[in-house]
């Protein structure tokens, strides 16, 4: 009984130092130092918004995205999803109250200072989710 816990905790030990050496290199892949990220965050009466919006540098292009999610509304409402007042687009909530719209862009002229030329949310935007008059809103902010 002994040896089988020594055992054990040493593939414990040996399974969680593979993982510490190796996430870094895993999670390095997917984060691009040119990238720029903007976060909107607001809970209003357990109605929660959560919104990022990044540019990515590729290849001399640039890739566009927005992501928004609104929580604790409820299942099969339609939400539409906007910045500054333009309507990217909706969602329906799902069984748990959730509606989630994800919109990508790729391909885009770079205008030379690492950003999209063109339409592009800038800090201060606001993300708003509505139903009908009923809506939550927080102002994009810059990672820094």
């Amino acid at each position: 009984m002994k040896n089988l816990l020594l055992q054990s905790l040493f593939l414990v030990m040996a399974t969680t130092a593979i993982f510490a050496v190796a996430a870094p290199q895993t999670t390095a892949a997917f984060f691009n130092p040119g990238d720029h990220i903007w976060d909107a965050n607001a809970n209003v009466g357990g109605i929660i918004l959560k919104a990022k919006y990044k540019e990515s540098p590729d290849n001399g292009l640039m890739d566009q995205s927005f992501e928004a999610e609104v929580k604790n509304i409820g299942p099969g409402q339609l939400v539409f999803f906007s910045v500054n007042g333009f309507v990217l687009g909706s969602a329906v909530a799902d069984s748990f109250g959730t509606a989630t719209f994800t919109m990508t862009l790729f391909g885009l002229p770079n205008d030379g200072t690492g950003r999209v030329d063109g339409p592009r949310a800038e800090t201060g935007d606001m993300v708003r989710a509505f139903r009908g008059n009923s809506f939550i809103e927080a102002p994009l902010v810059k990672r820094p």
